[in-house]
């Protein structure tokens, strides 16, 4: 049995990804890297010890990051200060450290509403100086480390779309666990007495939400020990471990962004991507305002095809940088119709990929100045 030298975990606050992060490293060895740990480490520096967070920051900041936007740390640590004195200074004041930022009898800071609002903060303005990747690079480092003892990693807590991708692009086996709304205000009730619904909604908490993942469960009606169970089985079994081109990849985001579609008559999904960067997600749907076909039933002409809707690749190019959409290529559900045609024609796309074949005459008339690829099956089946 082989397992993977190197996990990811996202999920929504109460999925149980550092429980069953722990029952790996318990069972198997896993090293546990939460990309959380070292914001809470700066967060609890800038608490108790600022000496300390300038030597700490200096240690763990990646040098790619630190060249590439030439600020000094000590700029960094300025702005660390500022924030704290802004938002919590006045409280501290009021009711003094000790009860703002709270400790456990194992002198951990627990999670209310202050340290967590204090970590999202700390996160998001290191992140605004180098980067969004500043701190998955970080882990990433301490994680090659690792690799290169003979060690299998876990990287618990990606929040981000740059997170996922530099994963992704360094062969992790990345898993998602998913908690629905109420499950999750009940679990966090239980645990912390109190709910904050700003904080469930900060984009560090929803980012990844409609993110294709090949290995997804949801832990609210099974326990955290039986989703243990079902990864356990998956990781004893075998994962399959070859990556999937980036065409399949991206086709397959433009299958999830289908899921999204308000026509009854068929759902489509689109993607533009340059350079292997998403800059355009789209599926069809009625423009801003209008009633959706899932609503008030499909508006059909005498062809018999719905017209009340934008499709799905015209909002993509819509949603796009226009600048850099020359040379980029589309990824759709269904093959262009020939007004979508003509639109990518316009908007300079160099390539079109497709999973369905939807045959129309007229294509030919206007496809020929770009790249037309039809991939109608799925890699992994």
């Amino acid at each position: 049995m082989k397992l993977p030298s190197k996990i990811g975990f996202s999920g929504k606050m109460t999925a149980g990804k550092t429980t069953i992060s722990n029952l790996l490293a318990k069972e198997y060895g896993y090293v546990v890297l939460p990309i959380g740990g070292r914001i809470k480490k700066v967060s609890n520096l800038l608490i108790e010890d600022r000496s300390e967070l300038k030597k700490y920051l200096l240690d763990i900041l990646p040098k790619e990051n630190v060249n590439k936007v030439s600020v000094p740390v000590e700029v960094v640590l300025s702005n660390l200060e500022k924030l704290y004195e802004r938002y919590f200074t006045s409280s501290i004041s009021l009711h003094g450290v000790h009860n703002v930022f709270v400790k456990d009898y194992n002198g951990i800071y627990q999670k209310n509403d202050y340290y967590r609002n204090l970590t999202q903060k700390v996160g998001s303005n290191v992140r605004a100086v180098f980067g969004e990747d500043v701190w998955v690079r970080i882990l990433l480092n301490e994680a090659e480390l690792l690799i290169k003892q003979g060690k299998k990693v876990i990287c618990d807590d990606i929040r981000l779309e740059v997170e996922y991708d530099l994963l992704n692009e360094q062969n992790y086996t990345l898993i998602r666990l998913d908690v629905d709304p109420e499950v999750q205000r009940n679990r966090i009730l239980d645990l912390y007495k109190t709910y904050n619904d700003e904080a469930l909604t900060h984009p560090t908490e929803i980012a990844l939400d409609n993110t294709y993942f090949k290995h997804r469960f949801n832990t609210s009606v099974d326990s955290v020990n039986t989703t243990f169970s079902e990864i356990d089985s998956l990781l004893k079994g075998g994962i399959n471990l070859t990556r999937p081109s980036w065409d399949e990849h991206f086709l397959r985001r433009a299958e999830l962004n289908s899921e999204m579609a308000t026509c009854e008559r068929l759902k489509v999904g689109a993607v533009v991507v340059k350079d292997k960067k998403v800059i355009g997600d789209g599926f069809n749907g009625s423009p801003k305002g209008q009633p959706h076909c899932t609503d008030v039933g499909c508006l059909k002409n005498e062809e018999g095809r719905c017209i009340r809707t934008l499709h799905a690749e015209y909002n993509a190019i819509l949603q796009s940088d226009r600048h850099l959409l020359k040379g980029a290529t589309i990824y759709c559900t269904h093959e262009p119709c020939e007004n979508c045609t003509k639109n990518i024609v316009q908007a300079g796309i160099a390539r079109v990929v497709f999973r369905n074949a939807y045959t129309n005459k007229y294509n030919s008339y206007f496809n020929k100045s770009v790249q037309w690829e039809h991939k109608p099956y799925h890699e992994d089946k």
